[in-house]
């Protein structure tokens, strides 16, 4: 009895851990029989409790390499990746030089982990909410000066950031440069400065970004 207390308190335990998709937000509906399957609507249809199988397929020759399991929420999904490609690495010696992948993949910590940590090419579409849809200046209308770390969109200069909890650098524009600039009904509509996010992951970002444009995608 004591064993199987211990199995079950490990087993639960397992659900707090950030690899296996520990998440702050509370699920909508719990297994009571399996509380690591995970309530998901993937296949557009009925819900339902399940898993996630993940694969790392070598396509140069269509084998696969690894199988890992993992809940069926996207940082686990992440988490899984990461597993597959050290234990590749240590089991049988392979070091990718690329990653193909679908945006699920394109967040800027795990392109970050990619690019710096394993030097692996990311071959994944960057995930980006800073589309706009009130006809204003996207981020992609500014540039950074990544020496300054300043932003810029024609005279307009942003100063050095702060940096948030998230790793999320947070330029701000001056109100009295916005104010007197001509660009401002097309730069922003109601705030009284221009805001601009960026990761301080964003040259993975600009990687995948440039990588996303060449022909061998």
């Amino acid at each position: 009895m004591a064993a199987s207390r211990r199995s079950v308190k490990e087993y639960l335990d397992t659900l707090d851990d950030a690899a296996w998709g520990a998440s702050e937000v509370t699920p909508k509906f719990v297994s009571k029989s399996d509380p690591a399957a995970q309530w998901t609507g993937a296949l557009k249809g009925h819900a339902f409790f399940a898993y996630a199988a993940n694969y790392l397929i070598d396509l140069d020759h269509a084998i696969i390499i690894d199988v890992e399991a993992s809940r069926a929420i996207r940082q686990a999904e992440v988490g899984a990746a990461r597993t597959m490609i050290e234990r590749a690495q240590d089991r049988f010696g392979l070091y990718p030089e690329r990653l193909a992948a679908d945006s699920a993949y394109g967040s800027a910590e795990m392109l970050a982990w990619l690019v710096h940590e394993r030097g692996i090419e990311p071959h994944i579409p960057v995930f980006d909410n800073s589309q706009r849809q009130d006809g204003t200046f996207e981020r992609a209308a500014f540039t950074c000066d990544h020496k300054e770390l300043r932003q810029r969109q024609k005279a307009c200069r942003m100063p050095r950031p702060l940096v948030d909890e998230n790793g999320m650098m947070r330029y701000r524009a001056s109100k009295l440069d916005c104010d007197g600039c001509s660009l401002k009904p097309r730069c922003f509509l109601i705030a009284p400065a221009r805001k601009i996010l960026r990761s301080i992951h964003e040259g993975a970002r600009d990687m995948a970004s440039d990588i996303a444009t060449t022909e061998e995608c």
